[in-house]
């Protein structure tokens, strides 16, 4: 049973919307920085009752990050439809539409009665910040988590996809599926379900 979820990098709330329906029990938070994308996510989640949404970027420490859409040479192609893709604004972006928010560790978001059974984080190469700021929720809940692991967008930091999963197996996670994408489901070690094989 999931008493609370997590949408890290909510955009507009497609995500946060389907665990709405889908754990009408549980809490659900959605973070998301881009003023935009926010304005939207709100009006989506207005008519739950069970939702939270937080107009911040979440990091390992509190206080301000500049964001913005990657440079030229960031990107896959230097072509993008006439309306901004907000779900690509990064805080490694060096790019044009630079925007301040307000950065937040989600161990200070999430209080210490609520106990997380579902995070996600798709932050656009800013996944270990993220992550570290969420470090005590991990360790004490063992939550199951989603990553994006693009090694594009972690090329932005100058990091790889194998620093995240380093950085995941050292607080005893692990990866158990390959999900859609770059996206990928982990488990921590004391959740996994080890069944002994008799060979005869």
């Amino acid at each position: 049973e999931i008493d609370v979820a997590v949408d890290v990098g909510g955009n507009v709330g497609e995500t946060a919307f389907a665990w709405a329906l889908l754990l009408a029990d549980a809490r659900v938070y959605a973070i998301e920085p881009n003023p935009d994308s926010f304005a939207v996510l709100s009006r989506n989640l207005d008519p739950f009752h069970n939702t939270r949404a937080v107009q911040a970027a979440a990091s390992d420490r509190a206080g301000k990050v500049s964001l913005a859409m990657p440079e030229d040479a960031q990107r896959v192609t230097k072509r993008y439809p006439a309306a901004i893709p907000t779900s690509l604004y990064s805080v490694y972006g060096k790019g044009e539409h630079r925007f301040e928010a307000d950065a937040v560790r989600l161990d200070d978001v999430i209080s210490d009665g609520e106990r997380v059974g579902l995070i996600k984080f798709d932050v656009e190469g800013y996944e270990i910040e993220a992550l570290s700021g969420a470090a005590r929720i991990l360790k004490r809940d063992r939550p199951v988590a989603v990553v994006e692991i693009s090694e594009r967008n972690l090329s932005y930091s100058g990091r790889t996809g194998g620093e995240v999963f380093e950085f995941m197996a050292g607080i005893g996670y692990f990866a158990i599926e390959r999900m859609s994408g770059h996206d990928f489901a982990f488990a921590h070690k004391d959740r996994i379900a080890l069944k002994a094989i008799k060979v005869h």
